[in-house]
């Protein structure tokens, strides 16, 4: 089976959430991060407010995308 790739529009709570399990990120501070779908890997994520991208920015395989 082939790697699915995800991208991410919308990077509220629920996105930020499904983000951090899809690039194996911890949700919050002191929990250990979830394990990922096998196959699956973030690769981009986007958002009207770049504020909210400043974490992903330096991730390497993952693009960043503002409007």
């Amino acid at each position: 089976m082939g790697e699915i790739r995800f991208g991410i529009i919308g990077m509220g709570t629920q996105g930020q959430l499904y983000a951090r399990i899809l690039a194996t990120k911890p949700l919050m501070a002191g929990m250990t991060a979830l394990g990922k779908p096998a196959h699956c890997r973030l690769s981009a994520v986007c958002n009207r407010s770049s504020a909210s991208l400043q974490e992903w920015e330096n991730e390497p395989g993952i693009s960043v995308f503002s409007a």
